[in-house]
């Protein structure tokens, strides 16, 4: 079975990020992409992907890139309980937040 490999550009065009968003992901210790010994091009594979995939996903829950690391390399459950815990706090409070703008905006309006 032939494995498919992506270039740094195909991978840019897929997610709709810059390069340099990438080296970023590497220099965390979030990537690590295959060096093509032929012409030391970076190539990604199909788990590279996979770890975007996350990466992305736990960004948008708000995650720092640190806590995104930590869940998806440490496997420490207690301490990705913690971090999940803490942002289910945080969004609870941004809707009740968002609840009582929407409410003094009614409010508002009616009088």
């Amino acid at each position: 079975m032939i494995e498919t490999k992506y270039s740094t550009k195909e991978i840019c065009q897929i997610f709709n990020f810059g390069r340099e968003t990438l080296r970023h992901y590497e220099r965390q210790g979030l990537l690590n992409p295959r060096v093509n010994p032929n012409n030391g091009y970076r190539e990604y594979s199909y788990w590279d992907v996979c770890s975007i995939v996350d990466i992305l996903k736990y960004r948008s829950l708000g995650f720092s890139l640190s806590d995104t690391k930590d869940v998806m390399f440490e496997y420490d459950s207690p301490k990705i309980i913690k971090t999940l815990e803490e942002h289910s706090i945080f969004f609870q409070n941004q809707i009740t937040e968002t609840s009582h703008i929407k409410k003094c905006s009614r409010t508002l309006k009616i009088q």
